[in-house]
């Protein structure tokens, strides 16, 4: 098999002579392969640039943008430091487990599948006029709804995982972001109940059994 690729197909800068040349290639790009070993390239069949295959799927996702989450979940209960990532990542990942579960139950989703989402920490600041800044950790959370879930439901799933974040990490509030195409069509914390709030022993229990048990090492 042979590929042709070209070795520069941005701009090309020469100096001819006395003279500045400023050269662009225009033409498409082309991969070329045979089995034959001749270098006539009219003997060689030859396919699609590759970047044209993910150029269409761009023109494809802009008509129809993926829908996406953010949720930014605190480490504090109170003053205090109570979690941290891999609490985080335990509890959301049982939480969309077991939605994900309900949904195909009811029929809402057309086959099973498990969970997916990005995680990172961050720092959160407060502070009020000429008073020593509060810095808060934090974990922010994103999901992309990779399997075209209709929007409702995706909204509704959404929401309804930020609540049980917030109720299973003693959160009064948990802040969501719904993206479509990137930008975001829907901010605001999300509240809950505190008397819907679990026992801080009861998420470290469950966060080590994950962490022994569901962890591929």
């Amino acid at each position: 098999m042979i590929q042709i690729l070209p070795f520069n197909h941005g701009p090309i800068n020469r100096v001819i002579g006395t003279e500045f040349v400023k050269f662009r290639p225009t033409s498409e790009i082309r991969a070329f392969s045979s089995d034959t070993g001749s270098l006539d390239l009219s003997e060689h069949d030859y396919t699609e640039n590759p970047l044209e295959g993910y150029v269409k799927q761009i023109r494809e996702m802009q008509q129809q943008p993926i829908l996406g989450a953010r949720f930014i979940v605190g480490f504090n209960v109170g003053d205090n430091k109570t979690w941290n990532i891999q609490d985080v990542r335990a509890q959301l990942f049982i939480l969309r487990e077991n939605q994900l579960k309900q949904q195909y139950s009811a029929g809402l989703i057309p086959q099973e599948r498990g969970p997916g989402f990005t995680l990172y920490e961050s720092e959160g600041v407060f502070g009020e006029l000429g008073k020593k800044a509060i810095i808060e950790h934090s974990a922010q959370l994103f999901i992309l709804n990779l399997d075209n879930d209709p929007q409702d439901l995706w909204n509704e799933s959404m929401v309804s995982l930020a609540i049980g974040l917030g109720e299973r990490l003693s959160q009064r509030a948990i802040i969501l972001e719904l993206q479509k195409g990137g930008l975001v069509y829907y901010a605001m914390p999300i509240t809950n109940d505190e008397s819907a709030w679990v026992p801080v022993s009861q998420i470290k229990r469950e966060t080590r059994e994950f962490n022994a048990t569901r962890l591929h090492k």
